[in-house]
């Protein structure tokens, strides 16, 4: 993002008497994996997590470690994973120390696959966990830059939910991330509201309600990873940039061809995207877009 245009997002906000919040793309199953995170990066996002990962599976098998978390030098996203075990938690927080500016806990995730082995949502039912969680990494890693963060739900008695929050912000807990909740029902450390904008104008009304330090995006982004720089639709130069990317960091291709789906429904009739969808090689995707955006 250059310099006018970040002035331009400031004078936005500012008209609002707002401050600009941090963008932040997600963590995404699948989807945030690099190439993706080094695009939104490049079209305006501050902060980039990474895919749920179990952190048992990272800590114990090292074909896991490498299939799971890959950078590049300066990324350092924040990395997210699942656990329910303080000691595990703390050594992959350790594990990707040097290559991450924090790891978060996934306390939302309502998945079967996940509370089936007592994760996401379902720790929400033991915070003295959550908290043991956070205390034992923070003893691991005193680095106060190094973020220790949660992404939650919110219980139906919000006063758990705020009373769970001051015990995490006290093991040393820096953020939490949660869905549609204002700044003033949170603690001390830095909120990111997740959840509602599909675009630009979305993030000034999400800043307006919350007043949140972050606003986390998913599905908007992978319509549209140049939304945060105020487009519309994804440039041509976007899909391309990403292209380039995944050349050079690689993506499996069913992967690669669902981020091309999302990026360019919009510019495609119904029989150009029917056709798309059913391309199965990266041969036949390759021609298909040098004919269509003469890559």
């Amino acid at each position: 993002m250059n310099d006018s245009l970040r002035k331009e997002i400031e004078n936005d906000f500012h008209s609002h008497d707002l401050t600009v919040p941090k963008f932040v793309l997600a963590p995404m199953v699948r989807y945030s994996k690099l190439a993706f995170r080094l695009l939104v990066s490049k079209y305006g996002a501050d902060i980039c997590y990474t895919p749920m990962i179990f952190a048992n599976c990272f800590c114990t098998n090292k074909r896991c470690t490498v299939a799971e978390f890959t950078t590049v030098p300066g990324e350092r996203p924040i990395v997210q994973f699942a656990a329910n075990n303080a000691e595990e938690f703390a050594y992959a927080a350790e594990l990707v120390y040097n290559d991450a500016s924090g790891i978060d806990l996934n306390c939302g995730c309502p998945k079967k696959s996940v509370t089936s082995k007592k994760c996401g949502s379902e720790l929400l039912k033991n915070p003295e966990i959550i908290a043991d969680i956070v205390k034992q990494t923070r003893n691991r890693i005193s680095d106060s830059d190094f973020i220790v963060s949660c992404k939650i739900r919110i219980d139906d008695d919000l006063n758990k939910t705020v009373d769970m929050v001051k015990k995490l912000e006290s093991a040393g807990l820096n953020r939490i991330t949660v869905h549609g909740r204002t700044k003033d029902q949170s603690s001390n450390e830095s909120l990111f509201a997740n959840g509602g904008v599909y675009k630009y104008e979305d993030l000034i009304e999400v800043a307006k309600i919350t007043k949140a330090d972050g606003i986390m995006v998913a599905n908007g982004l992978l319509e549209n990873p140049a939304l945060f720089s105020k487009q519309k639709y994804p440039s041509l130069e976007c899909i391309k940039d990403f292209m380039e990317l995944e050349s050079k960091h690689g993506l499996i291709y069913d992967l690669y061809h669902q981020h091309l789906i999302f990026m360019m429904r919009h510019m495609m009739s119904k029989a150009e995207r029917l056709h798309f969808n059913e391309l199965r090689d990266v041969v036949s995707l390759k021609s298909f877009l040098n004919s269509y955006i003469n890559f």
